[in-house]
Order: structure tokens, then sequence, then C-alpha cells
């Protein structure tokens, strides 16, 4: 194989990779031909995908169940070293203690007023009406 081709063959999934991200930017045929006559699906292109991507997710069922194994199991304490020096000893916590409310910088609570009266006002006379 000449040196043309190998440049080839590591040019194109680089150009692959490269021009994936434009595959949603090119979505103008948005029906995808339904009830307007158009193609429908990516023909043969459409088949080769369905198959990769079918294979790709049954190769990568073992790494998943491995990782998943893998998350499940509870990390094991290890001792810390020897040579470390011991750790810290601190007092016993104090017993609850109970302080009354804090000071406030705001002024005391409104009073609060009995709700007004109701007012009834009496009826309108008679043979009125406000709407004819």
């Amino acid at each position: 194989m000449n040196a043309s081709k190998k440049a080839l063959w590591a040019l194109l999934p680089a150009a692959t990779l490269a021009l994936a991200p434009f595959s949603p930017a090119l979505a103008h045929d948005h029906d995808f031909g339904r009830g307007h006559g158009g193609r429908h699906g990516f023909g043969p292109f459409g088949v080769v995908a369905a198959i990769v991507g079918t294979a790709a997710a049954i190769i990568s069922v073992p790494f998943v169940v491995a990782a998943s194994v893998a998350r499940s199991v509870p990390p094991v304490a290890v001792a810390p070293p020897s040579y470390y020096p011991p750790g810290p000893v601190y007092a016993p916590a104090p017993g609850i203690t109970y302080y009354g409310p804090p000071p406030a910088y705001y002024p005391p609570p409104a009073p609060v007023y009995p709700p007004p009266q109701t007012y009834y006002s009496y009826p309108p006379p008679q043979g009125y009406t406000p709407y004819r």
C-alpha cells in the first residue's frame, strides 16, 4: 500500500469525526418525504448504520456490566499507614444549651385591630332597575 492510500485511510476517520456535528444541521428535509413523495430513510446507508449500531451495543454490554458491578461493591476501609501520627483527640461535645432569643433591631409588631364593621345598605327603592 503506497503512502497516498495510507494517508487517505488515516484521513477518512478524521474527516468523518470532524463532520459528524454537522449532520443535525443538515436536517432540512424534516418531514422525511412523508406525504410529499420523497425518499424514506437513507437506503443502504441506514441498514449499515443500524447493523453497526447494534453491533456496538452488543460489544459494549460486557463493559457496562463490569462497570455496574465495580460501582456496586462498597469501598473497603483501610487503616492508615503506621508512620502517620495518630489523629487529634477532641474534647467531648458540650451539653445542649438553650439560649434566649437574639436581640431584635426592628420595631415591635404592629397592634392587632378588630375587623371593620360590616356595612349593610338599604335595599333599592321600589321600581328601581339600573339596567333597561
